[in-house]
């Protein structure tokens, strides 16, 4: 078991103590962090541990207990294979465990970043919940065979406690996104039912037309009607009150 400052409790304290606060934070990033010290705390052979979001333009690990877990991301990056990458492979939260990665037939080309790094074992757990990146959580011992079957268990449980929480996140901010199209759709709507003197029906076919011939999102078209008091494309066949 590790930690930055080596003040563990008991390994024995229930991981409602460590899991619990997921439900609390309302962040993405205060999630994360707590996956990353729930992590170290209850998995004897993690030394290191962190979050990595990888996308087609780059790698970042913005949540980490050492700047060696950055380093590993780095490196499975460039070489494209690795823990990390099959983690999160068709944006499925699999579950990838290596006992030697200095000899692992899975990821020949990170056995020389991995004897630079001075890492052995390694496990990935695939975080995705959205499309922007592939982001999984990832931890590593100098030691070879560091992680046992109970240790993959048990890390699979934090990982859903974290995953159900950024769910919760996610729709709750999709939510707000839809609640805040409505109202500018409604008000893009009240625009144009006092111009041309029309009905609510005639005035969202309207704005389904300006979507359509300008093939922008209706929210996209609302907006700018709501803000610049004009469709985005001239339509035939409306005439504005005199």
């Amino acid at each position: 078991m590790s930690s930055s400052d080596g003040d563990h409790q008991p390994p024995t304290e229930p991981l409602d103590r460590w899991t619990r606060p997921f439900v609390i934070d309302d962040d993405r990033s205060g999630i994360l962090r707590r996956l990353v010290e729930a992590s170290l705390h209850h998995v004897d052979g993690a030394q290191y541990a962190g979050v990595t979001l990888l996308s087609t333009t780059g790698v970042r690990t913005p949540v980490r207990n050492d700047d060696l877990v950055a380093r590993a991301a780095t490196s499975q990056f460039r070489a494209s294979q690795g823990p990390s990458l099959d983690a999160t492979e068709d944006g499925e939260h699999h579950v990838v465990r290596s006992d030697d990665l200095a000899h692992d037939r899975r990821w020949p080309l990170l056995a020389e970043a991995a004897n630079e790094l001075g890492i052995r074992s390694a496990m990935s757990f695939g975080l995705t919940t959205g499309p922007d990146a592939m982001t999984s959580l990832n931890l590593y011992a100098p030691e070879s065979d560091a992680f046992t079957g109970a240790d993959e268990q048990l890390s699979t449980t934090l990982a859903a406690h974290a995953l159900t929480a950024l769910g919760a996140i996610d729709h709750a901010r999709h939510l707000e996104q839809a609640l805040e199209a409505r109202d500018l759709i409604g008000q893009a709507k009240g625009i144009l039912m006092e111009r041309y003197r029309i009905s609510d029906a005639a005035a969202f076919d309207l704005l389904v037309e300006a979507s359509q011939r300008t093939n922008h999102k209706l929210r996209s078209v609302a907006g700018h009607l709501a803000e610049t008091g004009e469709l985005p494309v001239e339509l035939p066949g409306i005439t504005p009150r005199a």
